[in-house]
């Protein structure tokens, strides 16, 4: 069922949302050629900590193990992975960052993918495409609008410029719960399925891809997270929005 957000539920996930975004910014500002991702994941949980709220994040892996992390990090084909071990960033290098918490009962979340110094053609163009699709967004997420309008469009912009939308990730309602109804999947769904959900104002969602110059497809890590089947680079993006009689209304963001 999904659940309507009144103005002042939207303004609390607002607050959460500033959390995620200031995480976001130290993360641009360190990741850099040299530093340790385990690093990163301790300048996260101090903008977290300090604000305090607390990690959104939590499951269980393959392994019957509880995860709770502050952050999800992988590097060029891995996506939202909690247990990376040890790794020093490199030139070249694409970290796909992903983070999200809860304050007061209220949660928000975030993700994108920051080059570390220059980055090689395949590469640049992932981030670039990337970044087409959340500046598309806004066009499209009206109320009235449908998922499919958005999945259809979005999907056909990924393909126009050579690129594969990775159908495994999807988007999610926000609120209470870091994963609320509506699911958000980028698989045509005919038939009334996904696909036919509409937006309306006090709608709150994680609108989020992932985009690969490879085959598409996934395959899931022993401790938690994906990586590329073809370990082709890959990019992930994710923004925590509100639908609004206007349009959207960004409550998470990450810093592009």
């Amino acid at each position: 069922m999904i659940l309507l957000k009144t103005a002042a539920d939207i303004e609390q996930i607002r607050r959460v949302g500033q959390i995620v975004s200031a995480a976001h910014a130290v993360v641009v500002s360190h990741a850099r050629p040299g530093v340790e991702l385990y690093d990163l994941v301790s300048i996260v949980a101090g903008v977290i900590d300090d604000s305090g709220a607390v990690s959104a994040f939590s499951w269980t892996d393959y392994a019957g193990r509880r995860v709770e992390p502050y952050a999800c990090f992988g590097v060029n084909s891995r996506i939202g992975t909690p247990a990376f071990g040890a790794h020093t960033l490199r030139a070249g290098e694409i970290v796909n960052f992903d983070t999200g918490c809860r304050l007061e009962g209220w949660c928000a979340e975030a993700a994108w993918s920051y080059p570390v110094g220059r980055v090689d053609d395949e590469r640049q163009r992932l981030v670039t495409e990337l970044q087409r699709v959340f500046e598309t967004l806004p066009q499209i997420i009206r109320p009235g609008a449908t998922w499919a309008d958005v999945a259809h469009r979005i999907a056909r912009q990924v393909d126009s410029a050579g690129l594969i939308l990775i159908p495994e990730i999807v988007g999610h309602g926000v609120g209470r719960e870091l994963h609320e109804d509506p699911q958000l999947s980028w698989n045509p769904q005919p038939f009334g399925g996904v696909d036919a959900i509409e937006f309306r104002p006090g709608m709150v969602i994680a609108v989020e891809c992932g985009i690969t110059s490879g085959c598409g497809l996934l395959r899931p890590l022993p401790a938690g997270g994906w990586e590329t089947y073809d370990r082709a680079p890959c990019v992930h993006g994710e923004l925590t929005l509100a639908v609004t009689d206007r349009g959207i209304d960004v409550l998470a963001s990450p810093i592009v």
